[in-house]
């Protein structure tokens, strides 16, 4: 995008609003701001990109007085010296150009899959409000720069008492865990107060189940996101090219490979190229788009809250949305058995915040509950979410699965952790390739 020139104090300008389009006029008051509200849909539109609006956090405006100078993009106008008409179509053509850059004329496979996880990435953003709670707890866990950073995923390492350094693995999407979060807060405030209205002995055991399972909400959540998954190391780090992994979609198609064979208990399997990473992922392993990362036995990327469901996650996912489904079943019972064998003491209000409460409830715990059966069949079948949605098994024999009895047994009982490839030697590697050995001096290293 061109850049204009800085823009003059006390002069008018006007820019077309990238959301609703329409035409906003306003007065420069310094040379501090970039941004300018849209009082139609109360976006923020980025005068140094007016094709783009700013995040809720941005405020527009540098806090530094020493900054220097905003400069005004060519599209950002005099009032007065484009019509609001021109400014469209001017607009028009930037984005028909900048897709022209990124799109390619035809999307198969890979590219297919990265277009629909850049779509679900902006669904997700649509809950901003939502994720200063996220930033806020990551912060005070780990602070403001990771020691690495890999893909869409940022390494900490700090000091755990009794395990002394560990490295924990936050992905960008990691924001999206904070409406569940909040759901089940409201959800967990809200049925205390009901169980203390109700005042029935009976009730205060199926509330201690419910801290219960509060509490192991957290704590699976807590587990899935900061740990690994089960990534896999990228190829372009063992070619020491720093620049792999950040493609558009029409570099990944454009990069695209034949993919080789794998026979495996006498059933050939699929390995396909990876265009980001820049390798042949093995079997069962796949892309995500999110993370910006392999991953070894992926079953899915999980956007509610936020990370992926790999190797080393499955079976805990399993006993988190099982969790999750049985915190949101019982206070669901409890209201439901309560406003029918206690009607007498509700009142109006007390009727409708009952049912209030008792709506999203009972809608996630049927939601829930098919995910946790989804999760389980995945587990007793030995087949992830992914290959039972495209198929993979559909004309040839599933090589992994040895029956529900030992699939289950083995998940369950037998499997052990595979390593996490986040080692200290892992970020030092991201270091030396950047010339920046020592850990702990609170500079980021990029391997991507």
């Amino acid at each position: 995008m061109a850049v204009g020139k800085v823009p003059q104090v006390g002069r008018e300008y006007s820019v077309i609003c990238p959301m609703c389009y329409a035409n906003i006029r306003f007065e420069c008051r310094d040379t501090l701001t970039y941004g300018t509200p849209c009082q139609t849909c109360k976006s923020v539109v980025d005068l140094r990109n007016p094709s783009k609006t700013l995040p809720a956090a941005d405020t527009g405006r540098n806090s530094e007085t020493s900054a220097a100078p905003v400069q005004y993009s060519t599209e950002v106008e005099e009032s007065g010296n484009l019509t609001a008409a021109d400014q469209v179509s001017v607009l028009i053509k930037d984005v028909e150009t900048e897709k022209e850059k990124i799109l390619p004329k035809t999307m198969t496979g890979e590219t297919k899959q990265a277009f629909a996880a850049q779509r679900s990435q902006a669904i997700a953003e649509k809950f901003y409000f939502f994720f200063p709670l996220t930033y806020a707890i990551e912060y005070i866990l780990f602070g403001n720069n990771p020691d690495a950073k890999i893909g869409h995923v940022r390494l900490f390492r700090k000091r755990v008492p009794f395990f002394g350094h560990t490295i924990f693995c936050v992905p960008k999407t990691s924001t999206s865990y904070a409406a569940p979060v909040c759901f089940v807060f409201a959800s967990f405030i809200g049925f205390n107060y009901f169980c203390k209205f109700i005042g029935e002995s009976w009730m205060s055991k199926w509330l201690k189940l419910e801290w219960v399972l509060v509490f192991f909400f957290f704590f699976f959540l807590c587990r899935l996101v900061y740990t690994d998954p089960g990534y896999i190391r990228p190829g372009y780090m063992d070619k020491g090219n720093v620049e792999g992994g950040e493609k558009t979609l029409k570099e990944i198609e454009k990069n695209q490979r034949q993919s080789l064979w794998e026979n495996v208990n006498g059933v050939p399997m699929e390995r396909k190229w990876c265009s980001s990473c820049e390798m042949y992922r093995p079997p069962r392993a796949a892309h995500c788009y999110l993370c910006g990362l392999c991953c070894y036995d992926h079953d899915h990327h999980c956007t509610v809250i936020g990370v992926c469901v790999g190797r080393r996650k499955v079976e805990m996912f399993s006993m988190f949305v099982t969790t999750a489904a049985s915190a949101c079943l019982v206070p669901a019972l409890c209201i439901i058995y309560s406003l029918f064998k206690y009607s007498d003491k509700f009142t109006t209000n007390k009727l409708i915040a009952s049912v209030i409460l008792f709506l999203p409830l009972l809608f996630f715990s049927i939601m829930l509950s098919l995910t946790a059966a989804s999760m389980w069949q995945s587990l007793a079948s030995e087949s992830s979410t992914r290959e039972r949605i495209q198929g993979v098994y559909s004309a040839k024999k599933n090589p992994y699965n040895n029956g529900v009895i030992r699939n289950l047994t083995y998940h369950l009982f037998k499997r052990k952790m595979e390593p996490s490839i986040f080692t200290e030697q892992f970020i030092k590697e991201c270091a030396m390739q950047f010339e920046k050995k020592d850990l702990g001096t609170g500079e980021t290293v990029t391997c991507v």
